[in-house]
């Protein structure tokens, strides 16, 4: 199991107060960055899929619990997310340059949010193509352009405490020498 201590826990609930709290502060032409997004992102690189997974959970609920929308949505969103991300990106070097992170995040901000308009849209008049494009689109840009500046700060760090601390199983036998079978 992993060590997980307050310092993320504490790190999680500024992240959501700076996004629940300050969003007007932080929006540029109407558009508004999901820290959220990018905080579980970077657990989800730095601890894995079950971690992900758990992180996505709490996020998600969070963001229902703050949010308009429907109870649970995020939560469920943002779980398989943190899952999938865990899974797929989790300890793995090619993340630690900035150009496959901004791919990374812009991808699953742009997957996650079309997903939640979806739910949201669904049997009214809107259309999901034109909401697309006015809202979540620029705040797809705005994410991106965050996680790639936090990205440039925290990824030298996560790139050293994943490859200092590799998840393989350790073996008795010294690499120098021969194992002698008898």
């Amino acid at each position: 199991m992993y060590r997980f201590d307050l310092r993320v826990l504490a790190a999680g609930v500024i992240v959501l107060a700076v996004q629940v709290g300050t969003a007007s502060l932080i929006e540029l032409l109407g558009a508004r960055p999901d820290l959220v997004l990018i905080f579980l992102l970077f657990l989800a690189y730095r601890y894995g899929s079950e971690v992900g997974l758990y992180a996505g959970l709490a996020c998600g609920f969070a963001l229902d619990i703050t949010g308009t929308h429907w109870l649970g949505m995020y939560a469920l969103l943002m779980s398989t997310l943190g899952f999938w991300a865990g899974k797929l990106i989790g300890r793995n070097a090619i993340v630690t340059r900035l150009r496959f992170w901004a791919i990374l995040v812009a991808m699953s901000h742009l997957l996650v949010e079309s997903l939640a308009t979806a739910f949201l849209l669904y049997r009214t008049e809107s259309s999901l193509i034109s909401y697309i494009f006015r809202i979540v689109l620029p705040d797809t840009i705005y994410t991106t352009i965050i996680a790639v500046l936090a990205g440039m700060l925290a990824l030298p760090y996560l790139k050293r405490q994943v490859h200092l601390n590799p998840e393989r199983p350790k073996s008795n036998t010294p690499r120098n020498k021969p194992v002698i079978r008898e």
